[in-house]
């Protein structure tokens, strides 16, 4: 398969406008060339899903049809309810499930106490928006899941779903593992007051996996936070501002070993990186990190933080509100400051990673004059 073209403004991020609430627009990802199933916002459940002009008319009855190594291509519009999928994929043939048009596809699950719930393994989420839910914008109970390039945001919260809480993407079952959360924009996750340690941007509660590219702010409590039964996950090159705490790094089922937390900008947090729970090893890494007016930037147990960075990141333009330029300048502290050892190979936009001499902190990569483009599938 090739990739589409990636078409940038002259700011390289489109701000996409959407009931007056703004995000920074992923631009760039595969999209298939020769989808097994459609799904449209004209379509209906009783066709056969094969073509456009036969389209499902949800996720959900696409997903039913789903086999292994099947792409279900969403059409652009608006999809009112949740969505739930329990196709399974395998290994050597995974179900993607990728929107039409970056961001096209929207899910608004108001009323729903979740918008997506997924229970299948070897599954993709590629490219949605999502919204409106009560307390879960993507929940996943399945192994080897994949969300990526989605923008998550303004979910409802009417309390605080007490003892549970919520999250914008949230991979939840204890038992899964080496589950995906890369390049995805989660904003606006907030709770009533009270809600204390409940409600997150991204959450993520089992062993392994990766966190990657993503951009969260304004979430009540964790930025990024891991707990239960979360060991050895790597969280590198993400961008969190305006939470209690950026990243909170912890486990409740056993000891917290094996977490590699690199490359990240943290900035106008309450707390940047913070360490929770009782039984910490001595083989969690958090390096070459950038910090930058959190009011306390490591709250550590047992971790050692190494060749962090405390700086203005040097963005080209920050707007707390998402509809910023938060590309590095050509005088960020941020550039060439990264380590390679569990950066994604490509960036927020789609680019090669490194452009320069190394990786750069956060989710952009800088580059001097022409990057890069990522090479086609």
């Amino acid at each position: 398969m090739r990739r589409l073209p990636v078409v940038l403004s002259a700011v390289l991020l489109t701000t996409l406008l959407v009931n007056c609430r703004s995000a920074p627009l992923s631009t760039s990802y595969a999209v298939p060339e020769s989808p097994d199933w459609f799904v449209s916002v004209d379509g209906d459940d009783g066709n056969d899903g094969r073509t456009p002009e036969s389209a499902f008319g949800t996720i959900t009855r696409a997903a039913r049809a789903a086999r292994p190594g099947d792409v279900v291509l969403v059409g652009p519009g608006t999809y009112h309810g949740s969505v739930s999928t329990q196709a399974r994929g395998r290994e050597d043939g995974r179900i993607s499930f990728v929107s039409a048009v970056p961001l096209g596809a929207k899910i608004d699950a108001t009323g729903s106490f979740a918008a997506w719930d997924n229970r299948g393994s070897h599954i993709d989420i590629v490219g949605f928006e999502v919204t409106g839910s009560d307390y879960q914008g993507i929940i996943n109970y399945g192994s080897h899941v994949h969300i990526t390039n989605n923008w998550v945001h303004h979910l409802a919260v009417p309390t605080c779903n007490t003892p549970n809480g919520g999250a914008g993407i949230n991979h939840a079952d204890y038992s899964a593992t080496d589950n995906w959360t890369v390049g995805n924009v989660v904003n606006h996750i907030l709770a009533p007051a009270g809600c204390y340690g409940l409600v997150h941007g991204i959450y993520h509660a089992n062993q392994g996996g990766r966190v990657q590219n993503n951009i969260v702010f304004d979430a009540t409590f964790a930025g990024i936070q891991t707990w239960h039964a979360a060991n050895g996950v790597t969280i590198t090159n993400n961008l969190i501002w305006n939470s209690e705490v950026g990243i909170l790094v912890g486990s409740a089922s056993g000891r917290a070993e094996n977490f590699l937390v690199a490359n990240n900008i943290l900035l106008d947090n309450r707390r940047g990186i913070e360490e929770s729970g009782r039984r910490f090893g001595d083989s969690n890494r958090y390096l070459n990190n950038l910090v930058y007016q959190n009011d306390s930037d490591f709250v550590m147990i047992s971790g050692v933080p190494r060749e962090t960075i405390s700086a203005d990141p040097g963005f080209m333009r920050f707007d707390p509100d998402g509809s910023g330029d938060y590309r590095l300048r050509a005088d960020s502290p941020a550039i060439d400051a990264g380590i390679e050892e569990g950066a994604p190979s490509t960036d927020f936009a789609g680019m090669l990673r490194p452009q320069l001499t190394a990786v750069d902190i956060g989710p952009f990569e800088y580059c001097r004059q022409a990057c890069d483009e990522v090479p086609a599938d």
